[in-house]
């Protein structure tokens, strides 16, 4: 059974992930903003609806500054693309009209409606589906996605998506010019 928090924790668990996942950044990215111990997984913590854990505003302001930096370095055709904004501040993270005040289950969302390839990918790796624990080529990834995540990307969007999760070392190729790649091995 679900945790039970005010539903105002609720939202701002699940406005902070929707930006988590559409910034590329992992639990632990944002864990050690607010902890400088490596091996912290605060907001792990946060998003399991087991735990009545949640976010305060300092930490949403910690957040608020990651989500700027890592917006600094994105074009504006890619922001505009993903629905994100140049600058946050801890209003971002609010909603726009006042939430009833209640107790709720804990009901963290899994996929943010705004989710793209990259996203897809993203939470196949955090997650360590076990999809990825085989070579698969970027048609066996959209399929795959596409089932799991009821969407329609198409191959040519994962060309680039895999390429740049190898680049960032999240996955391994099976050679230098092979199309396959799986969950880099620890």
């Amino acid at each position: 059974m679900a945790a039970k928090i005010k539903s105002i924790d609720n939202f701002l668990i699940n406005r902070v992930k929707e930006l988590r996942i559409a910034f590329n950044l992992f639990q632990k990215d944002l864990s050690r903003g607010i902890n400088d111990n490596p091996n912290s997984n605060y907001v792990s913590l946060v998003e399991n609806n087991n735990e009545t854990t949640g976010y305060n505003d300092h930490q949403l302001n910690i957040f608020a500054n990651i989500f700027s930096k890592k917006a600094e370095v994105m074009d504006e055709e890619l922001l505009s693309r993903l629905g994100l904004k140049r600058k946050y501040s801890i209003a971002d993270f609010y909603p726009d009209y006042p939430l009833d005040e209640e107790i709720v289950e804990k009901d963290i969302k899994f996929i943010p409606n705004t989710l793209k390839a990259s996203g897809a990918l993203f939470i196949l790796v955090e997650s360590k589906d076990d999809f990825l624990n085989d070579w698969h080529n970027s048609k066996e990834f959209s399929e795959y996605c596409n089932a799991k995540f009821n969407n329609n990307w198409t191959r040519d969007i994962f060309n680039g998506t895999l390429a740049y999760a190898h680049g960032k070392g999240l996955l391994e190729r099976e050679s230098e010019d092979s199309p396959k790649y799986r969950l880099k091995s620890e």
